[in-house]
């Protein structure tokens, strides 16, 4: 029960674009093309990164407090963020941004800065 109302939470956020894909790039000029890539999806107080396992396909951490506490030393499987993010990237819906290292340095900060 738990679980199903999770995933209806989750499809929320994805028809609400609250899932946001940041690829963090170096530039060419630096005399090579690399890029990581975080999720970041708005919920209800705050905004919070979630891991993702691209090999697996899968959503691998949170940091809500529903994670840490039901989904980390819990029985949970995911947080409605982790199911989220997992339907953004299987629908291919997330809003995705290209930004430097730089500036996810700058949005990493306000995320750890809001979360405590």
């Amino acid at each position: 029960m738990a679980h199903q109302k999770r995933k209806m939470l989750a499809r929320k956020l994805v028809q609400e674009s609250y899932v946001k894909k940041y690829v963090i790039y170096r530039p060419l000029e630096e005399g090579y093309l690399a890029s990581l890539v975080r999720h970041v999806v708005v919920g209800e107080r705050g905004e919070y990164l979630v891991g993702w396992d691209e090999l697996e396909k899968k959503a691998t951490y949170c940091t809500c407090k529903d994670f840490m506490i039901n989904v980390l030393f819990g029985d949970l499987e995911a947080c409605k963020h982790m199911l989220a993010v997992e339907l953004a990237e299987k629908e291919s819906v997330a809003d995705v941004f290209y930004i430097t290292p730089e500036e996810y340095r700058v949005i990493r900060r306000c995320l750890y800065e809001n979360s405590t």
